[in-house]
Formats: C-alpha cells, structure tokens, sequence
C-alpha cells in the first residue's frame, strides 16, 4: 500500500496553498488601492513635495533609544 501524505504530497499541498493565499492576499490589496483611489487619496509620495521639518516638529519627534549588540 501506498501512503497518501508523503513528503512529496504533503509539499505539493503547502505549495498549493500559499498560492491560493497569495491570490487572495493581491485580491484584497487590489480592493483597498481601489477604495483609496476611490476617495481621492494619493497612493504615491511622489505627487505630495515634501517639506523638511521644523526644529519644534523634529523636537517632538519620539527619541529612539539604541541597545547595543553584544
């Protein structure tokens, strides 16, 4: 007798899936760039100029706190 989950099937079957996953993932973005594009909204950040900040906007900008790698 042949066993039905063998390595083999059993990748073939997580293959499958993360495709069927992915397909449903690019749906979905596709319906919410559709909704933003929608509403008017500006997807890319090149269509806004962008300004430098303030030294008051930079100030209340929360400060990072780096741990060093040992």
């Amino acid at each position: 007798m042949r066993r039905i989950l063998s390595e083999r099937n059993l990748v073939v079957i997580l293959f499958f899936l993360a495709l069927i996953v992915f397909v449903f993932a690019h749906r979905d973005t596709r319906q919410m760039e559709m909704l933003y594009m929608k509403d008017g909204a500006a997807i890319s950040t090149l269509s806004a100029p962008h300004e430098p900040l303030t030294k008051t906007e930079a100030g209340a900008l929360p400060k990072l706190s780096v741990i060093p790698v040992q």
